[in-house]
């Protein structure tokens, strides 16, 4: 069948749902009248328990999808005033795609550009469109690029000769939230459940061509207004950006974030693992990998095959480009606001810091949380305070094993005395190495660096630090405590350490 058929067909299925909708509804009520005015007030009763509250529920599933809009993200709302470039680029993009140009635009925290339209008649009209764009790709893309994207973005949704494919579209997400917000805790909301879900089921087949469609032709719509090799470029770096911003997050952002802090400025820091020569052949692999991926996905066409239609089209670019960044007014407090309002609201009760503090933070918070378990194990086996000194005093008592866990690996509960034993001496000696170096770094001894990589090492003052895995391994293995403590008196850390969740004052 023909995308343009299959559109029409669509469109045809959203207006005769709708109709069915009101007429069930009507057909409900107008049951319970006939029974009210024609029967014994027990049967009237009886129906109206069962009847109305499945009208009303299904009013309620239509109402969801009146009000509702697609899933709005959090982030910067921007006034054409306060960021004329951006909002000049989506207006040039809209007019050269012909679309309607978007209400509203928002920074967000996502490594994407999407366009989310509220609509009212199950997609049949579009009531506001906003535009979000994403710190990471104003932060990682040129202006043709972004470009690009939001062209797909725009040209997606109702875009000159697919509108119908446009209204079709955004009727799949009318019709499951249709689905999602009728209840059913009674048979016949079930009922009427089921049958709306194989309704939108069946929308859902029929459209997954159009949107395959939607998106070669949203390519060709980039492709012809900033040029193909500027279109296949922003579809290569858009995935890369993604991947990266994902592991800046994890890897750079999230410990000193659960620590209590923050970077100073965190774009700053995206832009220089960017360029960080560590990972140059990550990304270079993540670009060529971009068409490589064969995923199915019944609603877009793979990489391989948007990029050889995107060359195709052979449309030049003017090649002139800049950062995207250049587009944003006071970029460096727009694109940080844009992250911190995605995580929480106490962001702003977050300590800034450096990048070299906030790699030393976040490392130092991972590696107390490792020790979290030994410490409690200690105070448990002893009766004392948590400590390092109770932990070696656990050791002292030949308590190894009640210093271990119990409930994983080989150490558990039906394991033998020497499995245990070996488990122990694995676990214990590993978590207090950590523990030992903390009491080191926070003594003042020791600092700890990461690169853009995640690669984390560990700058030292004193060489008994390279010893300490050692001493720990001797202090499990039977060997006493006696080294350990000694090294522990020469650095002037006490045997009582118990590290705090805040950073020591030691002057570093």
């Amino acid at each position: 069948m023909r995308v343009s058929v299959r559109a029409t067909v669509a469109v045809a299925m959203l207006v005769a749902f709708y109709l069915l909708a009101v007429g069930l509804i009507l057909g409900l009520l107008a049951a319970e009248v006939f029974v009210v005015f024609h029967t014994a007030a027990l049967a009237w009763i009886t129906v109206g328990v069962v009847v109305l509250p499945a009208a009303l529920a299904l009013c309620a599933a239509l109402a969801a999808v009146e009000r509702g809009v697609d899933e709005q993200l959090v982030g910067v709302p921007t006034t054409e005033s306060r960021q004329p470039e951006l909002w000049a680029l989506a207006a040039k993009i809209a007019h050269a795609v012909g679309t309607r140009v978007p209400d509203e635009i928002r920074i967000v925290d996502s490594a994407e550009i999407c366009v989310s339209d509220t609509t009212s008649l199950l997609g049949l009209w579009v009531r506001r469109r906003r535009l979000y764009l994403g710190a990471p790709m104003l932060a990682g893309l040129t202006e043709q690029q972004v470009g690009a994207d939001i062209a797909i973005a725009l040209a997606r949704s109702r875009a000159r000769g697919t509108r119908l494919a446009g209204t079709a579209l955004a009727g799949r997400v009318a019709l499951r939230r249709a689905h999602e917000a009728m209840e059913a805790d009674r048979a016949l909301k079930r009922l009427i459940r089921g049958a709306l879900g194989g309704y939108a089921s069946a929308f859902r087949h029929l459209t997954d061509p159009i949107s395959r469609h939607q998106w070669l032709r949203a390519d060709a719509a980039a492709a012809r207004v900033v040029g193909s090799a500027v279109t296949e470029s922003a579809l290569r770096e858009s995935a890369v950006v993604g991947v990266l911003w994902h592991r800046f997050v994890e890897d750079h952002l999230r410990d000193a974030w659960d620590a209590g802090y923050l970077p100073e400025r965190v774009f700053d820091g995206f832009a220089e693992m960017r360029r960080a020569p560590e990972l140059y052949v990550v990304l270079e692999h993540l670009r060529g990998q971009v068409t490589e991926d064969e995923t199915a996905d019944p609603h877009c066409p793979t990489a391989a095959v948007r990029v050889a239609a995107i060359r195709e089209i052979a449309a030049p670019d003017d090649g002139v480009d800049r950062p995207a960044v250049d587009l944003v007014r006071d970029p460096v407090r727009t694109l940080d606001r844009a992250v911190m309002l995605a995580m929480v609201e106490s962001a702003d009760e977050k300590k800034r810091v450096d990048w070299p503090t906030l790699w030393h933070v976040g490392v130092r918070h991972r590696v107390r949380e490792g020790t979290v378990r030994l410490l409690r194990a200690g105070a448990k086996a002893t009766g004392q305070r948590a400590s390092l000194g109770a932990v070696l005093d656990a050791l002292d008592a030949d308590r190894l094993v009640a210093l271990a866990p119990t409930d994983e690996g080989p150490g558990g509960a039906d394991a033998g005395p020497r499995a245990r034993r070996e488990f122990a001496r694995d676990v214990v000696g590993r978590e207090l190495a950590h523990l030992v170096m903390l009491a080191y770094v926070d003594a003042g001894h020791g600092r700890w660096t990461r690169n853009w990589a995640g690669q984390t090492t560990l700058a030292t003052k004193r060489d008994d630090m390279i010893g300490l895995p050692g001493l720990a391994g001797v202090a499990v293995s039977d060997g006493g405590t006696t080294g350990l403590r000694e090294s522990l008196a020469a650095a002037g850390v006490a045997v009582d350490f118990r590290p705090s969740r805040a950073l020591p004052r030691t002057p570093r």
